[in-house]
């Protein structure tokens, strides 16, 4: 349930798009490799690598805030998970530590009410932690677990690495692993879902995933050595909403949802909502 706004428009809304990678990447598994290498990479039960939805809701998190941060709107505002890391407003996003005086006072007030009094937390509640999720709201963006879709093309590599003096920029002795990675070009289908998001959720879904469509995405460890970029492709939308006769006739009796024929420019309408 939305606590934040009773003016919710879509009460689903699916979105799937193909990934594929152009480089290797590496998921650690914080074990060691197949390849008797020290890290290994996290794999389905069936051997092979798969793209947890944590870390993709995570990167997509991570991005929405980053450009809600840059875009600084009026009304919309994120806190990074971190009081001051975006905002000078105060969240209850913003971490459980004691000095988060917000999250212990709006806490306090809705555990003291049995859950009837949530006004502290509506009001101290940034626009990306409404959407994804805080310590003291769920999330209502929901994104499945990633499998591969080229099984046959997976190939399983080991690559050498070396700890480096920061100071010489040299080498150190006794620092060497090795790491597992997968190769390029594995494609992977990832699908989300929102439930119950308002216009304005939905612009910063849209932002998320055109900042995605156009400068693509990087996933896993060590994307700041040339692993883990991937591109998107094949956006598909889907969306219904119940307050209306027709979609919600289909829906219900068919399983139908209306599906967008332009996904450019369905986003960028509700982009323009947000920023105008």
């Amino acid at each position: 349930m939305n606590i934040f706004s009773k003016e919710s428009v879509y009460y689903r809304l699916k979105i799937e798009m193909k990934i594929r990678f152009v480089t290797a990447f590496h998921l650690g598994s914080g074990m060691e490799g197949e390849a008797g290498s020290d890290n290994g990479i996290m794999t389905d039960p069936n051997n092979m690598p798969f793209l947890p939805g944590s870390s993709i809701k995570g990167i997509f998190r991570s991005t929405v805030e980053r450009l809600v941060s840059a875009l600084r709107m009026e009304k919309i505002w994120a806190c990074g998970l971190q009081n001051g890391l975006y905002s000078t407003k105060s969240c209850i996003g913003g971490g459980v530590a004691k000095e988060n005086k917000t999250y212990h006072e709006a806490n306090k007030q809705y555990q003291e009410s049995n859950g009837d009094d949530i006004s502290l937390i509506e009001q101290n509640c940034c626009s990306v932690c409404q959407l994804f999720g805080s310590p003291l709201t769920a999330g209502r963006l929901y994104i499945d677990d990633a499998f591969i879709n080229n099984a046959e093309d997976f190939v399983l590599s080991k690559r050498d690495g070396v700890g480096i003096n920061r100071d010489s920029g040299t080498s150190m002795d006794s620092v060497k692993y090795d790491y597992d990675v997968a190769n390029t070009g594995l494609k992977y289908a990832i699908s989300m879902e929102a439930q119950e998001v308002t216009e304005q959720e939905m612009g910063l879904i849209a932002l998320g995933i055109l900042e995605w469509k156009h400068a693509g995405i990087r996933i896993g460890g060590k994307t700041t050595r040339g692993l883990g970029h991937a591109v998107i492709e094949d956006i598909s939308v889907s969306h219904i909403d119940l307050s209306r006769v027709d979609e919600r006739k289909a829906y219900l009796l068919k399983g139908e949802m209306k599906r967008e024929n332009n996904v450019d420019e369905f986003f960028q309408e509700k982009i323009d909502k947000i920023i105008a």
